[in-house]
């Protein structure tokens, strides 16, 4: 009905709410979960290669970049690199919230005890005030070591969001792609990055097939501005061997279709798939059940503070009971 290649018609808006509305109403007709008819759909589309799998959780709980703009004045600076993961090593999402909820309360003390003052970004992390790149992560990894979590790091760069003119401002400080890539390596040493997304901006492909080939071997380096849950995008990318793992939003695309087809394709290709929520968010849950039908290998739905962001992870531990049961 809409007609166009960017959905200027009816709007991108429209067309992504009744999307997903036809896709739940689908499954109630057909007396399926959500999740059910997506990984229905999904392995037809794959050719039925899927294993049925709880996705890793992605918990963002420290946030810098453009998510902590209206938290910070200029004065205090603020993290360059968007998103901290803390990653538990378990595909059971009852278990990692457990985790995560505890670890969030020791880390809140650290945040306080350092700074004085606790403040949120836009997903419910915490904001910590200052301009070293390193600071959240080193945060993060104190509180894993003193309270023996068995947990991984992540980042979400967001690296489009600090170039200027060409090159990079990290913190103050301005390179160029290259020395952007070999701290990332230190980085990945020092911290064991588990995965990086967003290394670099959107039209750097050139630093992306670098990156990967340096670091894919153990690193996920993931595409989400780089590809927009798009087959195009997702096409040149593997042509380039730019990522090893792609973000999936329904809400980038604009349909469910349009989205199992852009998951299949990089499913096929070998990537890992993490499907995620956007800056902005309700308390529906759909992401859930699509993590679960597409069998993603993980999930990113913000810091579990935020009632919009919980109640995805709490979806995940109500699928997961029913597996059990």
């Amino acid at each position: 009905m809409d007609g166009t290649s960017d959905k200027s018609n009816l709007g991108a808006n429209l067309i992504i709410a009744l999307s997903i509305a036809f896709t739940k109403l689908l499954a109630k007709t057909g007396g399926m979960e959500t999740w059910q008819l997506i990984e229905k759909l999904a392995s037809h589309s794959s050719s039925g290669n899927s294993k049925k799998k709880m996705p890793l959780c992605f918990f963002n709980l420290i946030e810098g970049g453009v998510h902590v703009v209206s938290t910070l004045s200029e004065v205090e600076g603020r993290l360059p690199f968007q998103e901290h993961w803390f990653i538990p090593r378990t595909n059971s999402p009852k278990e990692s919230l457990n985790q995560a909820l505890i670890f969030i309360k020791a880390l809140g003390e650290k945040i306080q005890t350092k700074y004085g003052k606790l403040q949120m970004g836009s997903e419910g992390g915490y904001v910590v005030p200052s301009k070293d790149p390193e600071e959240g992560l080193k945060i993060l990894q104190e509180v894993i070591e003193e309270e023996q979590f068995d947990a991984d790091l992540g980042l979400d760069c967001a690296a489009s969001t600090f170039l200027n003119n060409g090159s990079y401002n990290l913190g103050g400080k301005i390179i160029n792609s290259d020395e952007l890539l070999s701290y990332y390596e230190l980085l990945t040493k020092n911290y064991q990055l588990f995965a990086i997304e967003d290394p670099f901006a959107e039209n750097d492909w050139e630093s992306f097939s670098k990156i990967t080939e340096k670091l894919g071997e153990k690193t996920w380096i993931i595409g989400d501005d780089l590809t927009t849950t798009n087959v195009g995008k997702i096409k040149e990318a593997n042509q380039k061997k730019a990522i090893n793992a792609v973000i999936i939003k329904p809400t980038q695309i604009g349909t469910v279709t349009e989205t199992l087809q852009a998951a299949n394709l990089a499913k096929k290709m070998g990537w890992k798939i993490i499907v995620s929520n956007r800056g902005k968010e309700t308390a529906d849950h759909f992401i859930a059940d699509l993590a679960v039908g597409l069998s993603a290998d993980a999930i990113k739905s913000g810091c579990p503070l935020q009632k919009e962001r919980l109640v995805k992870y709490e979806r995940l531990i109500k699928i997961e009971e029913t597996w059990q049961n």
